[in-house]
C-alpha cells in the first residue's frame, strides 16, 4: 500500500503551523488459526517505510495472541504487541523564536496476560495483568519552517534530557456470584503503578522490576445487583 504525502496540523502545538509528512509504502500481514481449538494463534505484522525522506526512516510493528483452554474451566489469553520506530520525527520545545522537533527512536512493548475461571455456572472469575514499557531516545534536532519541512539548527540544548523511559504495570481482578435469575455479587480490586526516567538504556525486566515496586494505586470495590419482580411481588398481597 502506498500512502501519499500529508501535512500535520497538531504536532506543532500552534495554530496554522502544518509538519510535512513523507510519503510512505506500508506492508501488512495477518494470520489466524482455528479458534474452536484449545490451543490457538493469532498475530499481525506491519512495516512502514518513508521514501525520499532525511529525517524519517521505518516503523516495524507486530503482535501475537495465544489462547489456551487447558481443561473444561479454565481460560488462558497472552498477548505481545511490539512497535518500534527508527528516526521518528516529532515536537520537541518551542524556543521564543521557533518550534524545534526531534528526531527520536522510539520502542514499545506491551504485554498482557489474562485468566478466566468458572468454578461453576454461578461463580467465575477473571484477572488481568498489562505492562505498558515505551522507550524515547532522542539523537538530533531540527527548527520547523513556515513551509512545514524541517532544517538542522545548532541550538544548545542537551537532547538526553528529553529522553523517555516509562512504565505502566496494572491488575484488575473481579469475581463474580449470580445467586439469582438476573442478580449477582461482584468483587473488585484494581492495582494501578507507573514509573518514568530518562534511562533509555535498561533493560525490560529492570522496569518490569522496577514498575512492580513503585508506589501505586489500589481499589477494592464490592457490587450487589438485584432483580426484583414487580409481578411476583403483586401475587403475594
Amino acid at each position: 500500500k502506498d500512502v501519499e504525502p500529508g501535512k500535520n496540523f497538531y504536532e506543532a502545538r500552534q495554530q496554522d503551523r502544518p509538519f510535512n509528512i513523507p510519503a510512505s509504502t506500508a506492508t501488512f500481514l495477518e494470520y489466524q488459526t482455528n479458534r474452536n481449538k484449545n490451543l490457538s494463534l493469532a498475530g499481525y505484522l506491519i512495516l512502514i517505510n518513508y521514501l525520499s525522506s532525511p529525517t524519517f526512516d521505518s516503523i516495524f510493528i507486530t503482535g501475537y495472541g495465544i489462547r489456551a483452554r487447558p481443561e473444561q474451566h479454565l481460560f488462558l489469553y497472552f498477548s505481545q504487541a511490539i512497535e518500534n520506530q527508527k528516526d521518528n520525527v516529532g515536537f520537541l520545545i518551542t524556543t521564543e523564536d521557533a518550534i524545534l522537533f526531534g528526531q527520536r527512536d522510539i520502542n514499545q512493548l506491551v504485554n498482557t496476560l489474562q485468566l478466566n475461571y468458572s468454578v461453576n455456572a454461578k461463580i467465575n472469575m477473571n484477572v488481568r495483568l498489562r505492562h505498558y514499557w515505551i522507550q524515547v531516545a532522542y539523537k538530533d534536532q531540527f527548527t520547523l519552517q513556515e513551509n512545514g519541512d524541517l532544517r538542522a539548527n545548532d541550538v544548545a540544548l542537551n537532547l538526553s534530557e528529553f529522553d523517555d523511559n516509562f512504565n505502566q504495570f496494572n491488575i484488575d481482578f473481579v469475581a463474580r456470584w449470580q445467586f439469582a435469575p438476573a442478580s449477582e455479587i461482584s468483587l473488585g480490586y484494581k492495582l494501578g503503578a507507573n514509573a518514568f526516567n530518562t534511562n533509555v538504556r535498561s533493560s525490560y525486566f529492570d522496569n518490569l522490576s522496577g514498575v512492580v515496586k513503585a508506589d501505586n494505586n489500589q481499589t477494592v470495590s464490592l457490587k450487589m445487583t438485584y432483580f426484583f419482580d414487580v409481578n411476583t411481588f403483586r401475587k403475594t398481597l
